[in-house]
């Protein structure tokens, strides 16, 4: 289970993600606009905040407790996410979503809401995808520093994660009418219906 931090494959630049049923958004990796940020994920198409965006399927295979996780060198850990309580999923080097690339922002422009995706800003062609991962991380886990503020990323626990998120999402769906949006293909901008 214990990985060494550079064989782990983390995307390659230049790698494009097409619409799929689980990511609707098109996106490729590029060199992240993050100062040490290694690559990033970018935007092929605009989607309008409030975008319903997709959602995650991980396989069962990769459910850990935090606590399984908290002991894998940080790159596996960066790779890994907490879905509600205890449950947190391992990367899957043998599949790679755009979701798995995306990088750390206090102010995101996704926000995944119980594996669920949504366009919490509007999104331009070209934007690099960010989202916060204080709502990904479990509080066992070491934290990380944004190397843009320097400030300390730190998981919350678990029920202040839902809380917060809940909180999100109740106004982002207040704001952007029904909430539903369809699907963005290329070219073309996901729009809130």
């Amino acid at each position: 289970m214990n990985r060494e931090d550079d064989t782990f494959d983390q995307g390659r630049a230049g790698q494009i993600f097409e619409p799929a049923p689980w990511f609707r958004l098109p996106t490729e990796v590029r060199p992240s606009t993050i100062p040490e940020g290694g690559l990033g994920v970018f935007a092929l198409a605009a989607a309008e905040r409030g975008a319903y965006l997709g959602q995650d399927f991980p396989h069962p295979r990769s459910l850990r407790t935090a606590e399984e996780i908290a002991a894998q060198p940080p790159l596996y850990r960066r790779f890994s996410w907490r879905y509600v309580e205890d449950a947190c999923f391992a990367p899957n080097p043998a599949f790679r979503a755009p979701t798995d690339l995306m990088n750390h922002a206090f102010e995101p422009s996704i926000h995944c809401h119980i594996g669920h995706y949504f366009a919490v800003r509007d999104i331009a062609v070209g934007d690099e995808l960010f989202v916060d991962y204080r709502f990904w991380m479990s509080e066992l886990w070491a934290p990380m520093v944004d190397t843009r503020t320097g400030r300390e990323v730190k998981g919350w626990p678990w029920r202040e994660s839902l809380r917060r998120s809940c909180l999100l999402m109740a106004d982002l769906m207040a704001e952007t009418a029904s909430g539903e949006a369809r699907s963005a293909s290329p070219g073309e901008k996901a729009q809130v219906w």
